[in-house]
């Protein structure tokens, strides 16, 4: 495999923005693939690979969880993954998408939480890895969750918390950049430079502006954040703790993340 091959990560809490932030990297030459996978509650796509999900999914099932299971992830079970035959598939599967586009983008929430066994993989490879992690408020995140799958505040608020200190954990290695879901719909041109900047590309003018016009809308955020109750709960109040240290590194130039999170 060429050593110049490229790999984007798109990371973050479900609901949080994802799905706009991966359509944005074809912009940049990027390949995501066609497996859009719309749904009544992402309409636009979700833009996920199928194999992606299923290996992640499965990884997790390993350790006894779901996606939306309020738990940590043992790490001794992803290094148990990696010496198994699920990391042999995994390795293979990664290869082959190289090969043919060595210029990938992949996005699965799922992933924030499963970083130490793809690292590994992914330095096997000799791929340049970047990692891009969609900011979102707390409360949206749990008011959409509630609004798609009846989940509680408690069970949301705590799975957001998970998915981004996981994340966090493995990501102190890597070139990263954080952007806030909001700030992408209410200043695209902003953000979509930051994005450039980090990826060091420069986008197709007229597709951007296309994504812009026709993409990208207010309407994509159905569920905005409330004022915070003064009865705060413990889950609120780690989860806006969380969020507002992470806020001021959503507004940094990339350049200043790209030798990973501190």
């Amino acid at each position: 495999m060429s050593t110049h091959a490229e790999l984007v990560f798109v990371l973050g809490m479900h609901r949080s923005g994802t799905s706009v932030l991966t359509r944005a990297l074809p912009l940049f030459k990027f390949n995501i693939g066609n497996q859009h996978l719309a749904r009544f509650d992402n309409p636009k796509g979700f833009f996920e690979d199928a194999t992606f999900v299923k290996i992640n999914t499965d990884l997790m099932a390993r350790a006894g969880l779901t996606w939306d299971s309020p738990k940590e992830l043992p790490v001794k079970e992803l290094a148990c993954a990696l010496k198994s035959p699920m990391a042999q598939a995994a390795y293979k599967w990664l290869e082959a998408k190289l090969q043919v586009s060595p210029s990938l983008g992949l996005k699965d929430p799922r992933c924030s939480r499963l970083l130490p066994f793809w690292q590994p993989i992914v330095q096997q490879l000799g791929c340049k890895l970047r990692c891009v992690v969609s900011l979102r408020h707390p409360l949206s995140v749990a008011a959409s969750l509630a609004a798609r799958d009846g989940m509680s505040m408690h069970v949301a608020l705590r799975l957001y918390t998970i998915y981004l200190k996981e994340a966090l954990a493995s990501l102190r290695s890597l070139p990263v950049l954080l952007v806030h879901y909001d700030a992408l719909l209410s200043d695209p041109e902003s953000q979509l430079e930051r994005l450039a900047a980090f990826l060091h590309r420069t986008p197709d003018r007229q597709a951007l502006a296309a994504f812009v016009s026709e993409f990208l809308e207010q309407g994509l955020c159905h569920h905005k954040a409330h004022n915070a109750p003064q009865d705060m709960s413990h889950q609120l109040h780690m989860a806006l703790e969380l969020y507002t240290q992470l806020l001021e590194a959503a507004t940094l130039p990339p350049l200043a993340l790209e030798e990973g999170f501190k």
